[in-house]
């Protein structure tokens, strides 16, 4: 017999073909393909490829029909994802490492305007740095207008976080895209009820700032604003009326990344500037509120300009380091009755770096298009499609000053009820569109039947 790649191979198939290995197996040989990767629980793993015979002989049970049944590495790592969703996506299997923390891109689906990808993050160093409660603040989908991303899963002995990043909008199917992870945050908490301190004058005196003027022409540029849009006059007013920063701002207790720079009386408003640092500062919120003696909370309006030059801390996001809070006080109180609290939203780490992964978005799965007229406040829509990774609405304005969402119902014929997580509406021209994505990719061929508003829609046949 001659002897060549083929026979060797067909020898070896004979040999081992009555072998299977233990999920354990598995992992100790593909953890000898790749070292430098912590071994850790089955389900949750990170491997690229098996290059070991014994491995490649395995037998595998993968209920999916599609590519991913082919790849039980991949299946391994997504499973909790289920099987059906398996069997849709695309692999992807890249990697990206910077600092010790491997971005490992899996899989994608790609459902017309929207783009589901799945990706695990982890710390190979042990440090920590991954979370289960992190926020991924800059990550983007190249060609999508908006990113978004949601931790699923977090495996606590590897520090691996499996990750949804969802690219809405643009155009993105059947191209080359790029998903890029720059800044990430960890450590949020949320702290309740600081203060109180006295909101009279002694209150202004405690800060030993100088009594506030005003510079109705500031030498910063611009502002933008949140809030309460009577308190502050629009971009096209010529002025806008705040404190001048002291040269030497007041530290906020519990809030080291922040300090108030000016306070005072502006109008029968509460004016409190503060200084945010260039480091977790551009991440972190304070939000003012007043109390009367009793601790009891006045409702009453406020708002946030944003002044001066503004910083982009992710795609579509900008920030100023200036903030001026206000608050309108309340009428016929004397301002020492009155208390100031703030709470906190804060950060405690910031990872910042590269993490960049190439590859070929394929063909969107089929989508189902239902032309169908509905009015809500604000605009009527013209028609709707249900794809495998959400319901998107189609209409176009009609004056008012809201655009109404409606209630959307998607049942499967097994009596559930497909769960949205994300709704979001945008505006251009007179053209609107709604999209609101399910939890999980969905099997068109499961819908039973929609409801807009308890109205059914009809469904093609």
């Amino acid at each position: 017999m001659k002897i060549c790649s083929d026979s060797v191979k067909n020898a070896i198939d004979t040999e081992l073909a009555h072998v299977t290995l233990s999920a354990e197996q598995k992992q100790a040989i593909l953890a000898q393909c790749r070292p430098s990767v912590t071994l850790c629980r089955p389900r949750t793993v990170l491997f690229k490829r098996a290059v070991a015979v014994a491995a490649a002989v395995a037998v595998f049970t993968v209920g999916g029909v599609g590519v991913l049944a082919q790849n039980p590495g991949l299946a391994q790592k997504l499973e909790l994802l289920g099987d059906h969703t398996l069997s849709m996506l695309q692999p992807v299997n890249m990697v990206s490492v910077d600092d010790g923390i491997r971005m490992e891109v899996l899989a994608a689906l790609n459902d017309h305007e929207v783009a589901a990808i799945y990706l695990t993050l982890q710390d190979t160093t042990g440090q920590g740095r991954v979370t289960k409660d992190m926020d991924l603040r800059h990550i983007q989908v190249s060609g999508a207008t908006f990113s978004s991303a949601q931790v699923i899963d977090f495996d606590e002995v590897s520090n691996t976080a499996t990750i949804c990043l969802t690219g809405e909008g643009g155009q993105l199917e059947n191209r080359k895209i790029t998903v890029t992870l720059r800044t990430f945050l960890t450590g949020w908490q949320y702290q309740r009820d600081m203060g109180p301190a006295d909101c009279g004058r002694a209150m202004l005196s405690q800060l030993g700032l100088p009594q506030p003027t005003f510079d109705l022409h500031p030498q910063i540029n611009g502002y933008s604003s949140i809030g309460e849009a009577s308190l502050i006059p629009g971009r096209d007013a010529p002025d806008l009326e705040v404190l001048t920063p002291a040269k030497e701002g007041v530290p906020l207790p519990g809030a080291p990344w922040a300090q108030i720079t000016a306070a005072g009386i502006v109008n029968g408003k509460l004016h409190i500037q503060l200084l945010h640092d260039d480091e977790l500062g551009l991440y972190n919120d304070v939000t003012f509120y007043l109390t009367d003696r009793d601790g009891n909370e006045l409702v009453l309006p406020n708002a946030v300009a944003e002044l001066g030059p503004q910083i982009s801390i992710a795609p579509n996001n900008m920030v100023s380091r200036f903030q001026e809070h206000i608050i309108q006080l309340p009428e016929n109180v004397d301002l020492d009755d009155l208390r100031l609290h703030y709470d906190l939203s804060a950060y405690s780490s910031r990872q910042q770096g590269t993490w960049s992964v190439a590859f070929t978005l394929e063909d969107a799965a089929e989508a189902v298009t239902i032309p169908y007229s509905m009015t809500f406040p604000g605009w009527d829509m013209e028609k709707l499609e249900i794809g495998a990774l959400g319901v998107t609405l189609y209409g176009h304005q009609t004056g008012g000053p809201v655009l109404e969402s409606p209630q959307i119902a998607l049942t499967l014929k097994d009596g559930s009820q497909a769960t949205l997580w994300s709704s979001s509406t945008s505006a251009s021209g007179d053209q609107v569109i709604e999209r609101d994505l399910f939890t999980l990719p969905l099997d068109l061929s499961q819908v039973k039947s929609i409801t807009l508003n308890d109205v059914p829609i009809p469904l093609p046949q």
